[in-house]
């Protein structure tokens, strides 16, 4: 989490930002996925996810949700019971 975040939305709906730890690039991507993807609602904390996981170069995710993570590219989602499959 942010030690200190401000997050303001202008009457345009964009998206500033400051954080006081660093966190700044996750920020980043963060908003370049919400924008070239479309993502809305709910999604959006998905999609911090995803942020998250290609700023420290994560490639796969084990997760019950493998459609809500379609969309993204260089992201490989795997279900408990694909990985359990494999080994069965």
């Amino acid at each position: 989490m942010f030690r200190s975040c401000a997050l303001r939305v202008s009457p345009a709906r964009q998206f500033t930002v400051s954080t006081t730890d660093g966190r700044l690039a996750t920020y980043q991507e963060w908003r370049k996925i919400v924008v070239a993807e479309g993502v809305s609602g709910i999604q959006v904390h998905d999609a911090r996810l995803v942020a998250t996981m290609r700023i420290h170069r994560i490639e796969h995710l084990l997760t019950l949700n493998v459609g809500d993570f379609r969309r993204y590219d260089r992201l490989i989602a795997v279900s408990p019971q694909d990985l359990l499959a494999q080994f069965g």
